[in-house]
């Protein structure tokens, strides 16, 4: 149920960090066994390095897992106080371990991922926006069926698609097994996550409501302020599955028409979540210039190509020319955040004038080349250390592009297998 949750599969159609989660449960579980008394050197050990492994995973993920089963362990404690007090020092020292032991394997990283060169300070206005609509958690997870509703994010952050048979479920489940200590933890940690995943501002439907969310309380502390809001509803995929698991095991206790009517209720609940064929769309291959290895005849191997339209967050399609190369060339921009110049994160670099020019003509918007165009190419061009200008002939207004680019070039390109090229004298010019 967890591994094929709608938020699991959407994130596996682009964030591998967020679909590998097999150190995540071994976490938790270690985590948990820190209680036991006389071995804290080997279980904080055995924490301490789950954790630096899931850091070069996903340090995001392993941030949720922190929180989460931090609150945790601090609600189960608090509702079964008499219990949890003689665990409390063992529990602690073998946190002070795994606390040491990651922290002195990830103290350098660490430092480089907050304070080091290409470091920024949290995703700034970027991210404000970036929750869920409170319909959301009712909505049916479209990676399945069916167009998602204008206020869901993408496809690929189905971050509280729940739907409304598994958040009924859900109340139903959690009022049946309240007095299960276990399950009380679980859901607090549930409804919270919930709560914050709402942003600064909860939506409804798509418009604001002018209600503050939780997050506006905590979302600009250090670290926090580098989450996006709407992900933490990811923790509530393990909450329901633990109230599944737990209602599971109750109803092989029961008989007649309760065991029935509540096996019924959780396999129609579940019904949403099979995962049936996900809609795909055919890309284009990638030039014949590159996959049939003539690329080799023209430029040497880790030569710089410019693609056009030049590759930025919302189209990485070029990068696929990597792919097809093993990583030969090199393309300029990418898909990543960067510091921007008021110090928070920025998706992808700044764009240059010449890539602003003819995303323009791309876009069918007449352009008259100047003089301080072409002096604007020959600045990028050298910024981007460029051996190549390549336009594959198929790309959307190719002839407006090529008659662009060799006004700007001062240069007619030539014809190879399937696209122009504009080769680059050894000064970088054309």
């Amino acid at each position: 149920m967890c591994a094929f949750a709608p938020g699991m599969l959407s994130h596996a159609n682009a964030h591998l960090n967020f679909a590998v989660q097999f150190l995540i449960p071994w976490i938790v579980f270690w985590t948990l066994r820190l209680r036991e008394e006389g071995r804290s050197l080997k279980n904080g050990t055995a924490l301490g390095l789950l954790v630096v492994w899931q850091m070069f995973i996903g340090a995001e993920i392993l941030t949720y897992t922190a929180l989460a089963t931090a609150l945790f362990v601090i609600v189960w404690a608090l509702l079964r106080r008499r219990l949890a007090a003689p665990l409390v020092r063992p529990f602690l020292r073998g946190l002070g371990v795994a606390l040491l032991v990651s922290g002195v394997l990830l103290a350098y990283p660490i430092w480089v991922q907050f304070r080091g060169q290409y470091s920024y300070a949290g995703l700034g206005d970027k991210v404000v926006g970036f929750a869920n609509d409170l319909l959301s958690f009712a909505a049916a997870p479209t990676t399945y069926s069916g167009p998602y509703p204008p206020w869901a994010l993408n496809i690929a952050e189905q971050n509280a698609q729940f739907g409304l048979g598994m958040m009924v479920l859900g109340v139903v489940l959690a009022l049946w097994l309240r007095r299960s200590d276990v399950v009380a933890a679980a859901v607090v940690v549930g409804v919270v996550f919930a709560a914050l995943s709402l942003g600064r501002q909860i939506l409804v439907g798509g418009s604001p409501s002018g209600i503050p969310g939780p997050w506006a309380l905590v979302g600009k502390l250090p670290v926090l302020d580098h989450i996006p809001s709407s992900r933490l509803s990811l923790v509530c995929i393990p909450v329901l599955g633990l109230l599944v698991a737990a209602a599971i095991e109750r109803l092989q206790h029961r008989r007649g028409w309760q065991k029935v009517a509540g096996t019924i209720a959780i396999v129609v609940a579940l019904l949403p979540w099979v995962p049936l064929s996900k809609p795909v769309e055919q890309r284009a291959a990638a030039p014949a210039f590159f996959t049939s290895g003539d690329w080799e005849d023209h430029l040497r191997r880790g030569a710089t190509v410019v693609p056009v339209p030049v590759p930025s967050p919302q189209d990485i399609d070029a990068y696929r020319w990597q792919v097809a190369v093993d990583f030969d060339i090199v393309l300029p921009g990418g898909y990543f955040l960067y510091p921007g110049d008021d110090g928070t994160g920025h998706w992808g670099a700044a764009a240059r004038p010449t890539e602003t020019l003819l995303l323009q003509v791309q876009q069918g918007v007449p352009v008259a080349i100047t003089e301080q165009d072409r002096a604007n190419a020959r600045t990028d061009l050298a910024h981007w250390q460029a051996d190549a200008v390549v336009l594959p002939v198929t790309e959307v207004r190719a002839p407006q592009l090529a008659e662009a680019l060799t006004a700007l070039l001062g240069q007619r390109p030539t014809r190879i297998d399937d696209v122009l090229y504009w080769g680059m004298a050894p000064d970088g010019l054309p």
